[in-house]
């Protein structure tokens, strides 16, 4: 992977100038609420190349937002991923996007559809997940945040007329591989190790049958971290990360968390 030089950067800027020109908004209060046009999109995430060159081309993508930072366990980040008929296909198709700005979920809900224009960004792939965001800096890969006045000038739009439904794989843990980071599962018949305790930034959850174990990663920043945990069997949805190598989930409110009746 080469790194980004400074007249790929320069181009980048230049593609983005244009695109924030050809918009008539001036205040971030406009976003996303005087124009309903829909836009379509004309690649998918799964045929996404990483690379930390610059997007050149009109692409524009569309996912579901899986995850945000409503609870502050997901930071100046959301989640897409694609709609699929099928949630078991062996494909890489999410996207972790970086927002700019603080309460990005009151403009991208969990469960809406969003399109990204991409012409003038990049995609990396960075421990097993597609990162979509500005050229980073000299010397990095982590792309940039999208900042402020980009989103304010509809590089991301809500598709306010979509009805897609994200259906959700269920696996058991061991089921769980590389091509599902970034996915949102439900993983049932689960139990944390230790049955007490606040959520804290990692808590081990066990399955009841086969006593396989993965780790619960927890923000420092999440407003739910000093919460007490559920107890007894539970039923988890959680988005699939990975950190060191190794697979963890990550939840977006407790409320990803359910109590369940053996």
């Amino acid at each position: 992977m080469k790194r980004l030089s400074s007249s790929s950067k320069v181009i980048a800027m230049i593609l983005i100038a244009i695109s924030l020109c050809s918009c008539n908004y001036d205040k971030f209060s406009d976003l996303n609420s005087s124009n309903n046009d829909t836009w379509n999109a004309n690649t998918s995430i799964s045929q996404l190349r990483s690379s930390i060159s610059v997007i050149e081309d009109d692409l524009i993508i569309e996912g579901i937002v899986t995850a945000n930072d409503s609870s502050g366990n997901f930071y100046k980040e959301i989640y897409i991923e694609e709609q699929t008929d099928n949630p078991y296909l062996k494909t890489y198709r999410t996207a972790r996007v970086h927002i700019g700005f603080y309460d990005s979920h009151s403009l991208y809900p969990t469960g809406s559809t969003l399109c990204i224009k991409l012409k003038g960004m990049v995609a990396v792939r960075l421990d097993g997940q597609l990162n979509i965001g500005f050229p980073p800096t000299s010397g990095q890969y982590t792309p940039e945040a999208i900042p402020t006045v980009a989103i304010a000038q509809e590089i991301i739009r809500v598709n306010p007329k979509s009805d897609k439904q994200l259906k959700v794989g269920k696996y058991e843990i061991d089921e769980l591989e590389r091509y599902i980071i970034g996915r949102k599962v439900q993983i049932d018949n689960l139990y944390f190790e230790v049955q007490s305790g606040r959520y804290g930034t990692a808590r081990v959850l066990k399955e009841l049958k086969n006593d396989s174990h993965i780790t619960l990663t927890t923000s420092s920043y999440a407003k739910f971290i000093n919460d007490f945990v559920e107890l007894g069997i539970v039923e988890v949805e959680a988005i699939v990360i990975e950190q060191n190598g190794v697979l963890e989930l990550k939840i977006n409110s407790p409320k990803s968390i359910r109590s369940k009746k053996i």
